[in-house]
């Protein structure tokens, strides 16, 4: 049914670009990764990595899905006031960004 925008507005695609992007993903397919197979020195020689130190790293690496994001709770000043927003601000932002989303970067042919 084609793409659509988070609004629900249809997003045309020419067929020039559909056939670029099947192009692309082709070349991307016939490249196949190479096996991880340690870490090595300079020189080629394998680093043994330490149980200990792998653990460390997955502790360390998990920080981030950890870390709960605070709640938005509106603009402020660098004082820490509350900057208060009108609805008519924000409906006229969220039309900008709409507007922004549809003629910007986002276009897809």
């Amino acid at each position: 049914d084609g793409f659509h925008m988070a609004g629900g507005k249809t997003v045309k695609i020419s067929e020039e670009s559909f056939k670029q992007s099947k192009q692309r993903f082709h070349v991307e397919d016939q490249y196949e990764v190479p096996k991880f197979e340690g870490f090595k020195t300079a020189g080629g020689k394998s680093v043994k990595v330490s149980e200990k130190s792998l653990q460390k790293a997955k502790q360390l690496l998990d920080v981030e899905n950890q870390y709960e994001a605070p709640r938005f709770e509106g603009f402020q000043t660098a004082g820490g006031k509350p900057v208060k927003v009108s609805e008519a601000s924000l409906k006229k932002a969220k039309q900008l960004l709409d507007f922004e989303e549809l003629n910007g970067t986002n276009k897809c042919n």
